[in-house]
């Protein structure tokens, strides 16, 4: 069981790299399996991963020093959701919309079906901090997808199919978003 979860987060991490949603050593990936979390490496590269890359750890002891930076944010994901999947990753677009508004509203239908709208959560610290990890536990349970102003996405549910078509809907939809400022020439700026 735990070889299997380990080849299904090699395979979502190529899928990750492969949509273009991580750069080549950003993102991480990880599963829950009982008590017990399995996350990539802290600067493993998300499409070129092997079993190696992979850490485990459970929900109540210290995270492992190789484990991602993200880890404390997974842990606090699972901790507040019934989610067994958590990605994190650096959708460009996305990212860049986060930079100048304040909730990102599809305009496609598939985005509007799948998302409705994404609320953009701001930190200090974006960055594998305690403040993420608080944020990410409160909002876990109202919102599969969490984008952190600045810095990117993280997505939980249960399963591979299910976080990576949510994380692609939505990065599909800032591509429209930004498609769409472009052919019709308006900011892409909230109006106040």
């Amino acid at each position: 069981m735990e070889r299997e979860v380990k080849r299904e987060i090699v395979k979502a991490g190529r899928i990750l790299f492969d949509l273009g949603l991580v750069g080549y050593t950003s993102g991480n990936i990880s599963a829950l399996m009982g008590n017990t979390i399995f996350i990539t490496r802290t600067g493993s590269k998300l499409g070129y991963l092997s079993e190696k890359d992979i850490v485990s750890f459970t929900l109540n002891e210290k995270i492992p020093e190789t484990a991602s930076v993200e880890s404390i944010v997974h842990r606090a994901i699972y901790a507040s959701t019934t989610s067994t999947h958590i990605i994190h990753a650096h959708p460009p677009h996305l990212v860049a919309l986060s930079l100048i508004q304040r909730k990102i509203i599809p305009l496609d239908a598939e985005g509007k079906y799948y998302l409705k709208e994404i609320p953009v959560y701001r930190a200090r610290n974006p960055i594998g901090s305690e403040e993420v990890a608080e944020i990410a536990s409160s909002v876990a349970k109202e919102h599969k997808l969490i984008l952190i102003r600045s810095h990117g996405i993280f997505v939980h549910g249960n399963s591979w199919d299910e976080v990576l078509n949510i994380a692609s809907v939505a990065e599909k939809s800032a591509q429209i978003i930004f498609l769409t400022a472009q052919i019709k020439n308006y900011s892409l700026r909230e109006k106040k």
